[in-house]
């Protein structure tokens, strides 16, 4: 799932269609082919919270950009000092034509050491630098890697959602099983859970504060929590930009190396 789950405004004209049944394949790919922009700018503010109630604060900076059938997207963080400079950057990619799926191009700078390095398949369900969130919730997972089942329609925050099981194929998945709400007159996603390999609950998500922003939805907060160590972590979204002018250089690993994204 995307951190960001926006879609083009145009698409309402056609929302009465989600209202009627679907197939757990085609909630799931509206969900996924939400649009965000040919370009997307935004800062955020992250606060993480212990189970002891102490709260961590940091702020990020995000770039993306459409590049053909590949979303391209940047991820650096701003402060405090101790992570100032960390860099992510990613190339999703769409599956492939009998729909396997083809794994995102994923790559960490770590300014201490002046090191990128490549973040592999089996890493995309680690904690994002000391986060409640993936590394796979910072872009889009491929639909190719999950086995999907409706379970039902629920409301949510007065919202009417479908309720999507998502299972992963890979038997070495850190993250067995997710479960999303998706609305049903606008695909996106307003809660989830996420079991791990024992199929035990590991996480909750909560999306708030969903709007249409210059015919886009946004959704501004989002709260991923980790049932089994109740640490949580607070995602909110500070400023947005769609369709502005992006440097296409930034996104490549020698601008994470040469700290050239602010």
């Amino acid at each position: 799932m995307k951190i960001l789950k926006t879609f083009a405004g145009a698409f309402l004209l056609l929302a009465g269609t989600l209202s009627f049944a679907q197939t757990a394949e085609e909630v799931a790919k509206k969900s996924h082919d939400l649009s965000d922009g040919k370009t997307c700018y935004f800062t955020a503010a992250l606060t993480l919270t212990d189970k002891a109630g102490k709260t961590r604060s940091r702020e990020i900076v995000s770039y993306k950009m459409e590049d053909g059938t590949t979303d391209k997207n940047v991820i650096v963080f701003r402060s405090p000092k101790d992570v100032a400079g960390v860099s992510y950057l990613s190339f999703d990619y769409p599956d492939k034509s009998d729909g396997s799926p083809v794994d995102s191009d994923s790559w960490l700078y770590l300014p201490a050491m002046k090191k990128v390095r490549r973040v592999s398949g089996s890493n995309k369900d680690d904690d994002f630098q000391g986060t409640d969130f993936t590394y796979d919730d910072l872009g889009k997972r491929s639909l190719g890697k999950d086995t999907v089942k409706l379970l039902g329609d629920e409301t949510v925050n007065g919202a009417p959602c479908w309720i999507v099981e998502y299972t992963a194929k890979d038997p070495k998945a850190k993250i067995t099983r997710r479960i999303l709400w998706i609305g049903k007159e606008n695909a996106v996603t307003y809660k989830g859970e996420y079991y791990d390999k024992k199929n035990a609950l590991l996480k909750e998500l909560v999306c708030e504060d969903i709007t249409l922003d210059n015919g886009y939805w946004t959704t501004r907060k989002l709260t991923m929590t980790n049932v089994q160590s109740k640490h949580k972590t607070l995602y909110e979204i500070k400023e947005i930009v769609y369709d502005r002018d992006v440097d296409p250089k930034i996104f490549t690993v020698s601008s994470l190396e040469r700290e050239l994204v602010k």
